[in-house]
C-alpha cells in the first residue's frame, strides 16, 4: 500500500496500476481493512472520470466510510474521508469538500506513517478553501502548511505548497513577481526528464501568475507545452485537469 499511496499522487497513470493489483491481491486474501482502503482509493479514481462515473464514487464512498468507522480505525476514516472530499471536489461542492479534507486531516494527525495521505488532504482543504472563495482561510492553512514543509524538507508537500496556495496567496496581495519567483522552485529536486502531475501543478500554478499579470500570450505558450506533455504522459484521462488546462486559456483569449 505504501508504493500505491506514494505513486496515485505523483503520477496517477502507474497509481492506477498498482492500485488495481492491490485491490485484486486485497479481495482474493479477504483482507477486510485493506479491501477499504483500496475500495476508498477507487474511489478517487471513479471521482476523477468524471460523468456517469459520479454517481458511482459517490456511492460507494459512502459505503467505504461507513466500513471505516465501523472498524474504529482512525487510518481508514482519514483515507475514507480523503475519498469523501475528493467525490465533492471533482463534482465542484467545494466547501463540502474542504470539510471533508480537513476532517480527513485531522483523523490522520493520530495516526504513525500517514505522512503522503495527510499532506493530501492538507492540500485540498486548503486549495478549496481557496475555490470556494475562502481566501483569507485557505491562504492561512497553505501559509501554515508551506512552513511545516519546509521545515522537514519534505519534497513532495513543498511542491505542492509552492503552486496553486502561494500563487493564489501572493497575487491576492498584489505581488505576482514573488509569486513567479515561489513556482520556479517548485519543481527543486523534480526531475526535468518526465511530466508528472508536480509538473502539472506548476504549469497551471504559473499560468494563474501569468494570467494575473496580464501576460496572456505567457499563459498560452505555458499550457500549449503543458497539454502536449499531459498527453504523452497520459494525464489528459483526467478530466478535472483538462478542465483546468482548458478554461484558463479561454480567459487569456478573451480578453
Amino acid at each position: 500500500t505504501g508504493v500505491q499511496t506514494c505513486a496515485l499522487p505523483i503520477y496517477n497513470i502507474r497509481g492506477a496500476d498498482v492500485h488495481t493489483r492491490h485491490l485484486l491481491t486485497a479481495l482474493r486474501v479477504g483482507d477486510e481493512r485493506r479491501i477499504c482502503r483500496a475500495l476508498a482509493i477507487e474511489v478517487v479514481f471513479l471521482a476523477s472520470v468524471g460523468g456517469r462515473s459520479h454517481r458511482r464514487a459517490e456511492r460507494l464512498a459512502r459505503e467505504v466510510e461507513l466500513q471505516a468507522r465501523r472498524f474504529g480505525d482512525p487510518a481508514l476514516v482519514g483515507v475514507a474521508m480523503l475519498a469523501v472530499g475528493a467525490v465533492a471536489m471533482f463534482q465542484g461542492r467545494h466547501p463540502e469538500a474542504a470539510s471533508a479534507f480537513s476532517e480527513s486531516e485531522s483523523v490522520l494527525s493520530q495516526c504513525v506513517g500517514m505522512d503522503w495521505e495527510q499532506t493530501t488532504s492538507r492540500y485540498f482543504a486548503a486549495t478549496n478553501l481557496l475555490y470556494s472563495g475562502d481566501l483569507v482561510g485557505g491562504t492561512q492553512m497553505s501559509a501554515r502548511f508551506a512552513e511545516d514543509a519546509e521545515r522537514r524538507n519534505d519534497l513532495y508537500a513543498r511542491n505542492l505548497w509552492r503552486c496553486h496556495p502561494a500563487a493564489f496567496r501572493l497575487i491576492a496581495e498584489d505581488r505576482p513577481d514573488e509569486a513567479l519567483r515561489v513556482v520556479d522552485s517548485a519543481l527543486e529536486g523534480w526531475t526535468a526528464n518526465a511530466f508528472y502531475i508536480s509538473h502539472y501543478y506548476e504549469s497551471v500554478a504559473r499560468s494563474i501568475v501569468l494570467l494575473y499579470a496580464g501576460r496572456d500570450a505567457d499563459v498560452l505558450r505555458v499550457l500549449e507545452a503543458a497539454l502536449a506533455k499531459m498527453k504523452k504522459a497520459m494525464l489528459d484521462r483526467v478530466k478535472a485537469s483538462m478542465g483546468e488546462v482548458a478554461w484558463l486559456p479561454g480567459f487569456a483569449a478573451a480578453r
